[in-house]
């Protein structure tokens, strides 16, 4: 009875505690949920796309029948052709450097995959593009797509946006392969080769791989898969050991100050208390009790404020990226010729 009368009597002080206990909560959820978030990245970049253990590059374009002699290597246990090219993706005045990335029907070691973990086929005309990327060259749906080739054979092609699709991680453009080799008028062929290969097999592969010449080289994506959770391990431990610092130096802060408040506030009535025979746990209960229970009320609050807090967060960033891109855009007008201007309206 004494910790609530306390709370109601100086309810300012309990709301202050309250909101900063939930606050060093808030701070450790949003901290603790960069886990969960690279967890899932990791999932749509390697589980869910990109099902293949090795993808072979091959020095040059290579016919169809490139994959079936693909799945006579060591250890193999699926092949499938893919072709992909350097491109640069223009619209306007804006222009990016990307590759264009070529779909072939019934392809499950290689998949495009969105965010909600749909699968996309790309249509039969047409290009798709990853918001991010669409947004940098401020295209839309429906509009036409330059895109020159930087590798053989140089061909300049005018597609139309097909589809646009959240992606968090690639920035590539897509394309039904048949569309693609058509719109290069070439024979059907193929410049990668994604292989599904029993675990213990890699060495007689490896060693295979070296005797032909045609495969320029090997991506081995558990090795993708390790140096990309080094890496972000590396830096999301710095991150969330600085998060974790700040909210427990919140916490003490603010329950400290509180604490030393109510004992300079109370210090008459919990030495009158020892004076009518209470005992030093009994009276030191009444001080502990009440930030304690601030306390378990505050870390629910500090659950729903993490969440909104990393809401808002990610709100703001796009927020600034969004100012930065429209600033860098306003910086061309203030090089306007104003005459020049006028005399291309006539």
């Amino acid at each position: 009875m004494m910790i609530f009368r306390s709370i109601i009597l100086w309810p300012g002080r309990a709301f202050i505690t309250l909101f900063g206990v939930s606050a060093s909560v808030g701070v450790l959820v949003m901290s603790y949920f960069m886990f969960d978030a690279v967890e899932r990245l990791a999932d749509s970049v390697f589980q869910q796309p990109n099902r293949q253990h090795v993808t072979l590059l091959l020095a040059q374009g290579q016919s169809e029948r490139a994959v079936q002699d693909a799945l006579a290597l060591p250890g193999v246990l699926a092949a499938e052709g893919a072709y992909a090219i350097p491109v640069r993706a223009l619209k306007g005045h804006r222009n990016r450097l990307t590759a264009l990335q070529s779909h072939f029907p019934g392809a499950e070691l290689a998949r495009l995959v969105d965010d909600a973990g749909r699968i996309v086929t790309p249509p039969v005309e047409g290009v798709i593009l990853p918001e991010m990327l669409a947004r940098a060259l401020g295209v839309d749906v429906g509009q036409i797509l330059r895109l020159e080739m930087l590798a053989a054979p140089r061909t300049v092609l005018n597609l139309p946006v097909a589809g646009i699709i959240a992606q968090g991680m690639g920035q590539e453009a897509h394309i039904f392969a048949k569309a693609l080799l058509a719109a290069m008028d070439s024979v059907p062929q193929v410049n990668m080769i994604h292989l599904a290969v029993q675990s213990d097999r890699m060495g007689d592969l490896n060693a295979a791989i070296k005797e032909t010449p045609a495969i320029a080289g090997l991506m081995d994506w558990a090795d993708v898969r390790n140096q990309f959770d080094v890496t972000l391990r590396e830096n999301l431990l710095t991150m969330v050991s600085i998060y974790t610092l700040i909210g427990v130096l919140i916490a003490i802060g603010v329950v400290y100050n509180a604490a030393r408040i109510q004992l300079s506030e109370r210090s008459y009535e919990l030495a009158s208390l020892r004076i009518l025979g209470f005992s030093r746990g009994e009276v030191g209960y009444v001080l502990v009790g009440e930030m304690m229970l601030l306390t378990a009320l505050a870390i629910p609050l500090g659950w729903v404020m993490g969440y909104w807090l990393a809401l808002g967060l990610v709100a703001l960033a796009v927020f600034l990226a969004s100012l930065a891109s429209v600033l860098m855009v306003r910086r061309r007008l203030d090089r306007v010729d104003l005459a020049t201007a006028l005399k291309a309206r006539d």
